[in-house]
């Protein structure tokens, strides 16, 4: 120790009689007690927020399941009912004498109707829209 520390320029060490009082003692311990429940209720907040969007990401997955299984139903629906009215039609033809069973099946469309009103003008607008604000 020739040479003194640059901050301590008279070279000697502090020496002094550093006691902690049983305040400072218990501040210390509640400091500590604190700060690590902080950390635990982090930790704690990070795994429930995982554990959230798992099941969240569950749910979303099971309603895009169901709401394909909807569709589905309803084209199976669809394609039960032409059969049933095709049924329906077949039953009745049978109950007539005169009338034999269809020879082949016409399917029409019901966009294809084409309406036999005119076409009414755009209404313009009688007051153009606002602006500005």
């Amino acid at each position: 120790m020739d040479q003194p520390h640059p901050y301590n320029r008279s070279g000697r060490v502090l020496q002094a009689d550093f006691v902690i009082s049983r305040r400072q003692r218990v501040f210390n311990v509640l400091f500590i007690l604190m700060g690590t429940l902080l950390i635990l209720t982090l930790l704690g907040s990070l795994v429930v927020y995982g554990v959230k969007v798992q099941l969240e990401s569950g749910i979303n997955r099971l309603a895009t399941e169901t709401r394909d299984q909807v569709e589905e139903n309803k084209e199976m629906q669809i394609r039960l009912n032409r059969a049933q009215s095709f049924n329906k039609v077949a039953e009745a033809v049978e109950k007539v004498p005169h009338l034999g069973p269809p020879m082949h099946i016409i399917e029409v469309r019901s966009d294809t109707q084409t309406s036999s009103l005119p076409r009414l003008p755009d209404k313009k607008p009688l007051l153009p829209p606002l602006t500005g604000y």
